[in-house]
């Protein structure tokens, strides 16, 4: 225990006091911005079930040569113990596409939020909030740029990830909802942010225990990004080439601030949580390419994904 002590005071910085002397309202009603293709106001009616995507699924989706890799798949069946006893290739196919369990996770959600016999409106998009704290000459100017840039990033890897009409449709659906408030957010620090997106959520009417209870909620609400300075000047300098394996591989190393509002300041850092001696604090950078793929994993409980990059 004395060790956990002592690591403690090294690692973790004291909470910001500014949240003491000026504390965050309870509830929060800011504005929101929206950007990305799920801002379409027609997407409740364009937005397609997971079966009925599937139907549309085609072999060449999947390869050049499906023939050939039916045949292989079948050779190979028996070494595989991932593979059902009642499933072609194309079956496998589907069933292990990232993007299709991105869609699937939404769907799941859809229903569990749907209220009685489907009578709650409920909504198909997905994506994150962007809390921007830089209000500067600079910032304002590069911001869209940069949402855009992170748009487009997220969006290429998801047609890396599955080149099918699965991308095409979590595509349809994505959008980054942005924040900004001056007064609330100039150069708030990550304390802050957290407090205020809690204030948010529960402006939105959340309840206390789906905001901070670990591994319920939708992963919208269970993590946001950080837009500072740097941040938004990095990503509005990106340019894109047309190939899009050349530059998933060039903008690997990009990352944004995630910040969890599920997290408190424990007594002790959690010691599951702690890697290469360095505890979870309540955020942690994630690969702008790896976003899509997050937001099917985390199923509410970022810090499970503790690092997302070594």
């Amino acid at each position: 225990m004395e060790f956990l002590e002592d690591f403690s005071d090294e690692k973790f910085q004291p909470r910001d006091p500014s949240l003491e002397t000026r504390p965050v309202p309870y509830k929060r009603f800011f504005d929101v911005r929206s950007f990305g293709p799920g801002t379409d106001p027609s997407i409740q009616r364009t937005a397609r079930s997971v079966c009925d995507v599937d139907l549309n699924i085609r072999p060449s989706d999947y390869s050049d040569d499906p023939g050939f890799d039916s045949q292989v798949f079948e050779r190979e069946r028996q070494f595989s113990m991932w593979v059902r006893d009642d499933e072609d290739w194309l079956g496998y196919r589907k069933r292990t596409d990232d993007v299709r369990k991105l869609l699937s996770a939404l769907e799941t959600y859809q229903k569990k939020t749907a209220g009685p016999l489907g009578s709650e409106i409920t909504d198909p998009t997905w994506g994150y909030y962007i809390f921007v704290t830089s209000y500067t000459d600079a910032a304002r100017q590069k911001l869209e740029a940069a949402v855009e840039a992170l748009i487009q990033l997220v969006l290429r890897s998801l047609r890396r990830t599955s080149p099918s009409l699965y991308s095409e449709e979590a595509t349809k659906r994505f959008k980054l909802d942005i924040v900004q408030n001056r007064e609330a957010l100039e150069n708030a620090s990550e304390d802050k942010v957290r407090e205020e997106f809690r204030a948010q959520l529960r402006g939105l009417g959340m309840l206390e225990d789906d905001i901070m209870f670990r591994g319920i909620g939708s992963s919208r609400f269970s993590a946001c990004i950080l837009f500072d300075q740097d941040t938004i000047e990095r990503l509005s300098k990106i340019s894109f080439s047309l190939d899009v394996e050349e530059d998933e591989i060039q903008f690997s190393d990009v990352s944004v601030r995630l910040i969890d509002p599920k997290w408190d300041y424990p007594a002790q850092p959690y010691p599951s949580r702690i890697e290469d001696d360095t505890p979870y604090k309540g955020a942690d950078n994630c690969p702008v390419t790896d976003l899509g793929e997050l937001y099917r994993r985390m199923e509410g409980d970022l810090m499970e994904e503790y690092p997302m990059m070594d």
